[in-house]
């Protein structure tokens, strides 16, 4: 049986609340919980390479959204992968494309 998978890139964590704003930066879109919204967009559940035009999405995305509200940034390149067939409800798991060593 085939799986559909449905990935989201996490910019951040504004202060928002609920249905004050759909969006704050062009291209993404904001997933409620009380007074708090993730700032994310559709995207390949792979992992890409950190180069410049992803870098510059990524400060420009937070630039617009910190000029509405204020924003926690995410560390580059978290992913969500959710299983729209999964029979115990939704489930998120996280992707690093890298590991930070003391």
């Amino acid at each position: 049986m085939a799986q559909n998978t449905v990935a989201l890139r996490l910019y951040g964590v504004a202060a928002v609340e609920s249905g004050h704003a759909m969006s704050l930066a062009e291209g993404t879109t904001l997933v409620h919980y009380r007074a708090l919204a993730a700032i994310v967009e559709p995207s390949p559940y792979t992992v890409s390479k950190l180069e410049d035009p992803e870098m510059s999405k990524y400060l420009a995305v937070l630039e617009e959204a910190q000029s509405h509200s204020a924003v926690l940034p995410a560390p580059l390149e978290p992913f969500f992968n959710r299983n729209r067939r999964s029979h115990a409800g939704s489930s998120c798991t996280t992707s690093r494309s890298q590991r930070h060593s003391p």
